[in-house]
């Protein structure tokens, strides 16, 4: 996935993750593909992860947006 995220930014693109259900095992490893967006962020108990702690791996990793599947939210890399 390291690959095609880079590839993917190489060509002008914006890499994203498609990722539904229960991601908190993997979501460190999503971080180091330094996709640009990650969703949906799907809360208990569809997920088992909530938006405040995705933002904590995210906004501080690589990723600039993460969105929850029932509100639409956003968050830009280091901000809120």
């Amino acid at each position: 996935m390291i690959r095609i995220c880079k590839a993917i930014k190489e060509a002008g693109g914006i890499p994203r993750i498609h990722s539904h259900g229960k991601i908190r095992k993997v979501l460190d490893q999503f971080a180091l593909t330094e996709a640009d967006a990650i969703d949906p962020i799907e809360p208990i108990p569809d997920g088992d992860i909530d938006l405040a702690d995705v933002k904590n791996y995210m906004v501080k990793g690589s990723a600039s947006l993460a969105t929850s599947s029932l509100r639409n939210w956003s968050i830009p890399a280091g901000k809120g």
